[in-house]
């Protein structure tokens, strides 16, 4: 499992935030700056510092749902990510996997369950 430690822009972009990964993961998997990926969220009703159902809006963000990859665990659902721009929502956490590398603030648990797996068009 590759994975690069970042903040996906938040520090760049002047935010200091905590419970953001949406908008990390989200600013990963398209290929944005965060205070966009910010603003987009921000849009679909999340409020600052607060958790947010990213399912439920996924798909107005242009991420395609990839249920063949959920209920895998992280590292054998890594394997089918190795190119390409994606989320993927474990419990109470979603991250960015870019091109098989794992973009998060933390290194994922290699076991742990995949709850669902979304996909960006942008490449």
């Amino acid at each position: 499992m590759i994975v690069q430690l970042t903040d996906c822009g938040r520090s760049e972009s002047g935010f200091a935030e905590r419970a953001d990964c949406t908008v990390r993961a989200t600013a990963a998997a398209l290929g944005i700056k965060y205070d966009e990926a910010h603003a987009k969220l921000a849009a679909l009703g999340r409020k600052d510092r607060a958790r947010f159902k990213f399912q439920k809006h996924a798909s107005a963000l242009g991420l395609e749902t990839r249920p063949d990859l959920a209920c895998r665990t992280v590292e054998k659902a890594l394997k089918e990510m190795q190119r390409g721009r994606f989320v993927v929502r474990v419990a109470r956490h979603v991250f960015a996997v870019v091109n098989g590398t794992v973009l998060d603030m933390m290194p994922p648990k290699p076991k742990a369950r995949v709850k669902m797996v979304y996909q960006s068009e942008v490449l």
